[in-house]
């Protein structure tokens, strides 16, 4: 029987509605790490996504391929409300028994979650399951490594502590900003891409020991 699951990811700038500078100011005094990851700040600009199947429940988990090339893409551009579609057209369109992703369940899922509910759009039933402490159907693999702990710990740091080869090296998500202000729409989704692909690795490793 084949399994079938995805691997995402959003990239994401601060965007500030009118009317809530105050709240965020407020946020932001009390943020830490100096970013407010509530999703009415955010504007989505770009997700990534890989297509990922296990042939059978012994079989690897490999990317899917049609005609020979691999089901992945990044939807990016400054239209968030078609980008946010169209990633929900392939969640909706794909029978999948996992939504993949690295610090989705406190990050990525409620953004989408969001701008969903925004722009009026359809959420796959599992999609919307973001409890902490389930790895199923929405598997976060900085939970499964942290034992469910959401103590600090990025992709990055986690990629060279696995011996995973990690893109952050070239890019940090900190410049996607930057790379939007001057419209490098490939720069960002290719970043995305190889994100992506660290995440990827890292779910293998993880899931063969917490599945």
């Amino acid at each position: 029987m084949i399994t079938k699951a995805i691997v995402y990811d959003v990239e994401s700038i601060t965007e500030v509605p009118d009317g809530l500078q105050d709240q965020y100011n407020l946020y932001l005094q009390n943020s830490k790490s100096g970013f407010v990851s509530y999703p009415q700040f955010n504007r989505t600009i770009c997700i990534g996504w890989i297509l990922i199947e296990k042939l059978s429940n012994d079989a690897p988990w490999q990317i899917c391929k049609l005609n020979g090339k691999p089901k992945m893409d990044a939807f990016v551009g400054d239209d968030e409300s078609t980008i946010v579609k169209n990633f929900l057209n392939v969640l909706n369109t794909n029978n999948c028994s996992l939504y993949i992703g690295y610090n989705n369940k406190a990050y990525d899922n409620p953004l989408i979650k969001w701008k969903a509910y925004k722009y009026k759009l359809d959420i796959p039933y599992g999609f919307m399951d973001n409890y902490k402490y389930n790895l199923r159907p929405v598997y976060d693999v900085k939970l499964a490594y942290n034992d469910f702990d959401q103590y600090p710990l990025s992709l990055r740091t986690l990629c060279i502590s696995l011996g995973i080869n990690n893109p952050k090296a070239n890019c940090e998500g900190a410049a996607v900003a930057a790379l939007f202000g001057n419209k490098e729409y490939t720069k960002i989704s290719e970043y995305c891409i190889e994100d992506l692909k660290s995440t990827l690795e890292a779910f293998k490793l993880i899931y063969k020991y917490k599945n």
